[in-house]
């Protein structure tokens, strides 16, 4: 390619696209085009500096809403590449990240030798996943069959939400207003986690979900 690389970086955390700037502020062929610190208005952005690559946050205000907008953006951009980039457990989101229609995932705490070679590898059309993530996405795409163990396999973006937010000791009615949505349909998702995790009543299902949060299978959210 003669051309830059253009990217586009969506993060709410300006700190973040700062480093990324002094990390590309060498490479000669790469260059940050815009940024956006919210997902609202990162589609606008992106329709206007035209990028060749997309750099995304998947935890947006203590929310992993990233996914759904990975998602969003695959549909409407389709040649737009994408990198998630993330302090969340690779391990546990890079598939989902994967599935919405990243082609690579790099932890922030190793931006600073990976992210380089995640947005060339990525142009040419490779995935980056670091050895171990692949090698579980390979065997998840062979046995597809559901093993009621792989916890992170059988929710959807929006349960596991409701799941984290449950794990933090939030309320109905505060889970319907975190994430906009009517304290019924709140319900609607906790008695399907319940069905899927085999879970007698809402206090086991709150049991288990402070469980996993403190066996460190959740992420951390960060608080505002």
């Amino acid at each position: 390619m003669n051309e830059k690389i253009k990217i586009f970086v969506v993060d709410d955390h300006p700190i973040v696209f700062e480093g990324l700037k002094s990390i590309f502020s060498d490479e000669a062929d790469i260059e940050i085009c815009g940024f956006s610190d919210n997902i609202e208005e990162a589609h606008s952005g992106i329709g206007q500096s035209q990028p060749h690559l997309l750099l995304s946050d998947i935890n947006f205000k203590g929310l992993n809403v990233g996914i759904e907008f990975i998602s969003q953006t695959q549909k409407r951009f389709p040649h737009l590449k994408i990198v998630a980039i993330s302090m969340l457990e690779e391990e546990i989101y890079a598939d989902r990240a994967a599935r919405a229609g990243a082609m690579g995932y790099v932890m922030k705490s190793e931006l600073t030798g990976k992210i380089i070679s995640a947005v060339r590898e990525v142009m040419k059309g490779q995935v980056f996943f670091s050895p171990v993530v692949l090698s579980k996405m390979i065997g998840t795409l062979q046995k597809r069959s559901g093993n009621p163990g792989e916890l992170w396999q059988s929710l959807s973006n929006r349960e596991i939400q409701v799941f984290e937010l449950i794990a933090d000791g939030a309320a109905t009615k505060e889970i319907a207003e975190k994430l906009q949505l009517s304290s019924k349909t709140i319900d609607t998702y906790k008695n399907r986690l319940r069905l899927k995790l085999n879970l007698k009543n809402n206090a086991a299902l709150t049991k288990y979900a402070i469980q996993q949060f403190k066996s460190g299978k959740l992420s951390n959210k960060a608080r505002q």
